[in-house]
């Protein structure tokens, strides 16, 4: 299990050892490189810490504890560093999504001349994916504040009618 598949940045177990080695520090164990390959594929902390091995019991204050020790700190203070060496930073991801939101294609007519227009599928993939990185905070894990019941938009209008009559 050298390479497993990364959704986000592929970590290898060897690119891992690297790391540790380039900044002197003892090795990673087997789970630490576990730990770091899944949640290079996008998942939560705790679901890595499981997957990995770890105890369900005791995922979640293992997690905050891994996350916190200096070595794991230090190797991936490494692979950003890495990242930000070859161009990929945070306005590099930026102007790429920038790209993605506004993106068009040629729509081609036998007869008419062809043209720019919006690539409206390649923009909501854009938006499913920037929604996903930033957890979107106006939509995802706010209790909806004062609200009893949600209504539809045919019982909307019928109470908007019996207050005008």
């Amino acid at each position: 299990m050298d390479q497993v598949e990364s959704k986000l940045v592929p970590i290898s177990a060897t690119r891992l050892r690297e790391a540790t080695k380039k900044i002197g520090k003892k090795r990673l164990t087997q789970r630490e490189i576990k730990v770091f390959q899944f949640l290079s594929q996008g998942m939560s902390k705790r679901q890595a810490m499981i997957k990995a091995g770890y105890a369900i019991q005791t995922a979640d204050k293992q997690s905050k504890r891994f996350m916190e020790r200096p070595i794991i700190k230090a190797v991936l203070m490494d692979i950003v560093d890495e990242l930000e060496e070859v161009g990929i930073n945070k306005g590099f991801i930026a102007t790429k999504f920038k790209e993605w939101m506004t993106a068009e294609k040629i729509h081609g007519s036998l007869t008419e001349p062809d043209r720019l227009v919006p690539d409206y599928q390649t923009q909501l993939k854009a938006f499913a994916e920037y929604k996903d990185l930033v957890k979107y905070e106006e939509t995802k894990n706010k209790p909806e504040q004062g609200v009893k019941r949600k209504i539809t938009l045919e019982e909307f209008w019928d109470e908007e009618q019996k207050e005008l009559e």
